[in-house]
């Protein structure tokens, strides 16, 4: 199983954001946006700044997920340091 995917098919928070966009991009009359014209309500402003706003959700989401090991790790059992032995020759 992927990481992210769910048992029962659902998509995972990570996974729809990114078809969200991907879908809206591959859909998107880029002449018209760049234009000004208007797309069911969406100009390449809006529509910028609504994949600019989910990266930083995307981002969060990435961390939490996959990146969660990244938090301070504790100590189990004492140090040991090793001392080497002093030289007794008197050389």
């Amino acid at each position: 199983m992927l990481p992210g995917n769910h048992r029962d098919g659902r998509l995972s928070p990570i996974a729809k954001i990114l078809l969200r966009h991907l879908t809206e991009l591959r859909l998107a009359d880029f002449t018209a946006l760049a234009a000004g014209g208007q797309r069911e309500g969406f100009g390449l402003r809006h529509l910028m700044d609504a994949i600019k706003a989910d990266l930083f959700k995307l981002s969060d989401l990435i961390s939490q997920q996959y990146l969660s090991h990244a938090v301070q790790s504790r100590q189990i059992g004492p140090s040991i340091v090793r001392v080497a032995p002093k030289d007794r020759s008197g050389t």
